[in-house]
């Protein structure tokens, strides 16, 4: 009987991923479905800044978007971030 199972199972995944737009993809969900690492989105409710706590999506997403704005990588070789104009005042 595992066998039979096993073959079905075998067919219909090569069906999917034969009509598939997205061959890969389409081969990855598989896999995740069959080893049940399925991944979900996880929502944040809220979000700790030190100062306080944010609820708001929005005010999470401009806190987000302000601390990939100020932790800026700058190349002390050429000062790239200095010459882009996206640092200033660090002389």
């Amino acid at each position: 009987m595992k066998k039979v199972i096993k073959e079905v199972k075998q067919s219909y995944y090569y069906i999917l991923i034969e009509i598939s737009n997205h061959k890969v993809k389409t081969l990855w969900n598989i896999i995740r479905n069959d080893t049940g690492k399925i991944q979900r989105a996880e929502k944040i409710s809220e979000m700790n800044l030190g100062a306080g706590n944010i609820e708001n999506a929005k005010e999470m997403a401009c806190a987000f978007n302000k601390l990939f704005l100020l932790t800026v990588i700058v190349d002390t070789n050429t000062d790239s971030c200095l010459a882009m104009g996206l640092v200033t005042g660090l002389q």
